[in-house]
């Protein structure tokens, strides 16, 4: 064996970057928020190779991001009746890892009851899914 066997610089050492986390699904919180302020919990599980010290979350599309020690993270101020699906990286202290493979889809909710003004000239309304009748 070569005595260079072995011998590389720390920058060399990428491979002590930590393994891209495994998605878990990714859930809508809208129900009740603001419009435009929609929330996503994102799940995730860390590989146990090279451990993260971190994880970052990202929303496509509009490249929301949220960082936290674990998951669940969550993602906030997410656009009203928008489709969007989550990836994962981890981060140590050598360096981030690829992004893991994409989330289920979610769409944002607007506010319960929302209304919207349609360019027609008609407004049109939706139930909250806990409204069972109206009188």
């Amino acid at each position: 064996m070569s005595k260079q066997a072995g011998r590389m610089s720390q920058g060399a050492n990428d491979f002590l970057a930590p393994y891209a986390p495994t998605i878990g699904t990714a859930t809508n919180v809208g129900s009740g928020r603001a419009y435009n302020n929609g929330r996503a919990d994102v799940t995730f599980t860390a590989d146990p190779v090279n451990a993260a010290t971190s994880f970052t979350v990202t929303s496509s599309p509009g490249g929301y991001t949220a960082t936290g020690a674990s998951s669940p993270i969550s993602v906030t101020g997410l656009q009203s009746e928008v489709a969007y699906t989550f990836t994962v990286t981890a981060t140590n202290a050598v360096g981030t890892s690829v992004a893991s493979s994409a989330s289920n889809s979610i769409t944002t909710e607007g506010p319960p009851g929302q209304s919207e003004y349609t360019s027609s000239g008609t407004y049109s309304w939706s139930v909250p899914a806990n409204v069972t009748s109206i009188s």
